[in-house]
């Protein structure tokens, strides 16, 4: 537990490409102005840029309020080309999407329209050589936009020159680019600044040599092991590719299956089509914009849990009733034990220290008085977090509701899990009135985890809670008939989502309440997880979501978690992806 002083006061392809003839670029751009604001840096090659890999991701990160700074191996301007047309038809190609669905995603991911102007190939100005770029100090990221030009620049000893026509820039120069890229994704790496690399430009990563390892294996080359040895990445797919290749020389693991993969700070994706980089640009977003750093991810975090005692096999009738039987015992549900040994447990994915205190509302003396909500708050505001695991509305009372409500006004952070919003009979109006979700009483039914195991979708990839440690399976999946009944996934994509197998119960009566706002601002819903069961026509298939509270209005917002999973013990493990999530949840909750 930390002092009230402390917790109070804690306050972010060549598809189809053959070898690539680029056409005549039209006219350069005008170069764009880095100001002050966070910017990106971003490395492009002087010759042979996908466009659509390049302007997709710069338009949606100047959307997004980020500056960004282009650069490569010469100045001037960089060559591009697209040999599928343009951004629209490249868009409408994309299996199972059109140019339409692209716009859309554009303006979900970024908060701001495609312009139908940016379609078509064009010169790409830059803001200088990257060799001049000192370090990643004043950078929040590098990005790297692929193209069959971007394979010139891998740290690997061979240097040429890089000719479109009479553009060139002189091998000595592609050198020095590839030299200062290695030390730049080096010096990213280990801070853990996000490193993007799309398409071909995924492997130059995979090039990036671990200082001080020249000569160890696996290696190609006597240069060193690669920074992403034992780690995962997708990039180019198509056999006239080599990612995959490069990846098993250096020890790194290839996904050709996912659209997206981010692996800690090493982000990447697979492919050319705009609504894959519309996609790689929102998880990078995604990673920037919630991830703490790593003197918050390693920071002491006080975390209260509220129970209802103990799920007793004897008494399968109690505060976490044993619907499913006692036998075997794997088959009992969670209780306040498992989640207190998940979070206080070391974990190889992170570094979190988690200390956790817990109050069993039905078990007697109390440290508040149940019938004020001000002793409640008092109380509560001692901790980081509160984690709510009640399963009834008993001894809830809307004192200790209101306790909640103002605790997450005030910055505090709030995790729901499971049965916290089972609204037996309108017992917990506030505190689903929180969150903007229940699973109602009326017409309850739920999906037998022992039938098998179901698949939990990321739909909003790369949020911390989500993503960060969290281990999803190689290929991506598409949910049968899409999600009707839901609104619509947050990064949207053609690809599918990226996916883990779980057996555990699901509410098939979930549904927001009220006029929900969905989003990312205040007070509005950010999904992340959808699970892919069909039970009947209307069902919700949120398995997660987060929401930045502010009732009342003044700018101080807590952070609210809820995830629908939590009947088996068998997923509350740090070895499993969900106990990572709920590990991540707690953490991310307590950021203030």
């Amino acid at each position: 537990m930390r002092s009230p002083s402390r917790a109070l006061t804690l306050a972010l392809i060549a598809a189809l490409a053959p070898a690539c003839d680029s056409a005549p670029t039209p006219p350069a751009q005008t170069p764009p102005v880095v100001g002050a604001g966070p910017t990106v840096l971003m490395f492009v090659a002087y010759n042979r840029v996908w466009w659509s890999e390049y302007k997709v991701l710069y338009e949606g990160l100047r959307a997004a309020g980020y500056d960004v700074d282009v650069r490569s191996s010469a100045t001037g301007t960089a060559t591009s080309y697209q040999s599928d047309g343009d951004v629209q038809s490249s868009a409408n190609g994309a299996a199972g999407s059109t140019y339409g669905a692209f716009q859309a995603a554009f303006a979900a991911d970024f908060g701001a329209p495609w312009n139908a102007a940016w379609n078509a190939p064009a010169a790409i100005p830059l803001n200088g050589r990257l060799q001049d770029v000192a370090s990643m100090a004043g950078y929040v990221a590098l990005a790297i936009p692929g193209g069959v030009g971007a394979v010139d620049y891998r740290y690997d000893g061979a240097y040429a020159d890089t000719i479109d026509g009479a553009h060139v820039s002189v091998a000595a120069d592609v050198q020095a680019a590839a030299e200062k890229l290695n030390a730049l994704m080096v010096e990213a790496l280990q801070s853990d600044k996000p490193v993007l690399a799309e398409c071909h430009g995924a492997t130059l990563p995979v090039f990036a040599r671990v200082p001080g390892s020249a000569g160890q294996m696996p290696a190609p080359d006597a240069l060193g092991r690669s920074m992403l040895q034992n780690r995962t990445l997708t990039g180019f797919p198509l056999n006239t590719g080599d990612t995959a290749a490069v990846c098993a020389s250096f020890g790194v693991t290839y996904l050709g299956n996912r659209p997206a993969v981010v692996d800690g700070a090493a982000l990447s994706s697979r492919d050319w089509y705009p609504q894959t980089v519309a996609h790689a640009g929102r998880t990078l977003l995604n990673r920037l914009g919630t991830t703490p750093g790593a003197a918050s991810l390693a920071a002491p975090v006080g975390v209260l849990i509220l129970h209802g005692g103990p799920c007793d096999p004897a008494s399968p009738n109690n505060d976490i009733p044993a619907n499913y039987g006692t036998s075997p015992a794997s088959v009992i549900p969670v209780d306040y034990l498992d989640l207190t040994a998940l979070l206080t447990a070391p974990s190889a994915q992170d570094p979190y220290a988690i200390s956790v205190t817990d109050v069993n509302l039905l078990g007697g003396a109390l440290p508040f008085n149940l019938n004020s909500s001000a002793s409640m708050l008092a109380y509560f505001s001692t901790f980081d977090v509160v984690l709510v695991f009640k399963h009834w509305s008993t001894s809830f009372p809307a004192a200790l509701q209101t306790a909640l409500r103002d605790y997450a006004d005030a910055g505090g952070g709030v995790v729901a899990l499971h049965h916290a919003l089972f609204n037996d009979g309108g017992g917990k109006n506030i505190l689903c009135g929180m969150f903007g979700a229940e699973s109602s009483s009326a017409g309850w039914s739920a999906r037998n985890p022992d039938i098998g195991p179901y698949t939990l979708m990321s739909t909003n990839y790369g949020h911390f809670v989500s993503t960060h440690g969290v281990t999803y399976g190689a290929s991506a999946v598409v949910p049968p008939g899409g999600f009707a009944g839901s609104p619509s996934p947050a990064n949207p994509m053609p690809g599918g989502y990226p996916a883990f197998a779980i057996t555990d119960e699901i509410y098939n009566n979930m549904a927001f309440i009220g006029t929900p706002s969905f989003g990312r601002g205040a007070g509005q819903i950010e999904l992340l997880f959808a699970n892919d069961y069909v039970a009947s026509a209307g069902q919700v298939h949120t398995s997660g979501f987060v929401k930045r509270y502010d009732g009342n209005g003044d700018g101080v917002a807590g952070r609210l978690v809820f995830l629908q999973p939590g009947e088996r013990v068998v997923n509350m493990a740090t070895t499993m992806p969900y106990g990572q999530v709920v590990r991540n949840a707690v953490v991310w909750a307590s950021q203030r």
